[in-house]
């Protein structure tokens, strides 16, 4: 909540942080906020409102922490930015700090709000990014089995085996000197826990049939 009945309030949960958390707290929500919304052909009227409560809560907050007002935090930790219209600067709250590369200065966000015509990626970049086909629905479109070799034009005709961990066949088999299936053998020769088979292979690993 960051103004109630178009007047602007301090963050409650924030006071007890320090100056440059605080800072950096609403600087995330600011900048993430603009992300989202700057492909809306409206972002600098809408987003131009929603900073100016914003940024009102920061100060309100810092204010309160210090038991202070508004104006006094301003000129406490005001440092002088370019205007983006004109000339001249103005104080905008923020604090230098040290690295190891040497002193800095973060700001309140002062980047402008400018609308995106065109979003960083398409719809159909993203899709192909996050909905990529597993590798196994991949080698059963194949429609082969992975055991005895059978191909068939339906995936219907074909399952999964699988079993928990690859560790556990080795452990059963090669440690307690058993003779390993071929299916076992298969899984660890491809180094995976899943198995593409035909109908019958599946079912003669399950009754423990010789393949």
């Amino acid at each position: 909540m960051y103004f109630h009945k178009e007047k602007h309030t301090h963050h409650c949960n924030r006071i007890n942080l320090t100056i440059a958390d605080i800072i950096g707290k609403y600087n995330s929500e600011i900048r993430g906020m603009y992300n989202y919304y700057r492909i809306a052909t409206d972002i600098s009227s809408k987003m131009g409102k929603y900073k100016y409560y914003h940024y009102s809560s920061m100060a309100a907050t810092i204010a309160r922490k210090e038991v202070s007002s508004i104006t006094k935090v301003i000129k406490k930790y005001g440092i002088d930015v370019p205007r983006k219209h004109g000339t001249g600067t103005r104080k905008i709250i923020g604090v230098n700090y040290e690295t190891k590369t040497g002193s800095k200065t973060m700001t309140y966000f002062n980047e402008p709000l400018i609308y995106l015509n065109q979003p960083k990626k398409w719809l159909k970049e993203t899709n192909e990014i996050y909905y990529k086909k597993p590798l196994v629905i991949k080698r059963l479109e194949n429609c082969r089995c992975e055991l005895c070799g059978i191909q068939s034009s339906i995936p219907g005709d074909f399952a999964v085996h699988h079993i928990k961990k690859l560790k556990s066949l080795k452990d059963k088999y090669f440690k307690a000197n058993i003779i390993t299936p071929y299916w076992v053998q298969r899984m660890i020769e491809l180094n995976r826990r899943t198995l593409i088979v035909c109908k019958k292979c599946h079912k003669d690993i399950h009754f423990g049939k010789e393949i």
